[in-house]
């Protein structure tokens, strides 16, 4: 019994796939899509050694409280919804006292993830 029913499925399944329907849709059947293909193509091009101010060209700080010493969460400004956290050095540790500086360096990025922004 348990069989018959996922021959069937399987059948229904390959109907629906050969019915026409395209398999993978097109960045230009989505609009959304290029906003997210240029949020991945700035956040591919953030590498650790670059600065905060490198980051700060695409992105802003999210909202929230963030605290020195934890990966910084920014948002791309084109989407406010597609973040990334980035952990930094600072620039001169002796007289930083926890304050961002445009020069301190990226030391590692995260992933791009999805988040709706955090407000103060």
């Amino acid at each position: 019994m348990i069989g018959l029913k996922m021959v069937c499925a399987a059948i229904i399944f390959a109907a629906i796939c050969g019915s026409g329907f395209p398999a993978q849709p097109t960045a230009a059947n989505k609009p959304c899509c290029s906003i997210v293909e240029q949020a991945l193509s700035a956040v591919s091009a953030i590498k650790p050694g670059m600065t905060r101010a490198d980051v700060e060209r695409d992105s802003i700080e999210d909202g929230g409280a963030q605290f020195f010493g934890q990966p910084t969460r920014y948002v791309y400004r084109r989407c406010t919804k597609i973040k990334i956290d980035v952990d930094f050095a600072a620039h001169d540790p002796a007289t930083s006292r926890g304050t961002p500086d445009p020069q301190d360096r990226i030391k590692s990025v995260s992933r791009p993830y999805l988040e709706y922004m955090f407000m103060d």
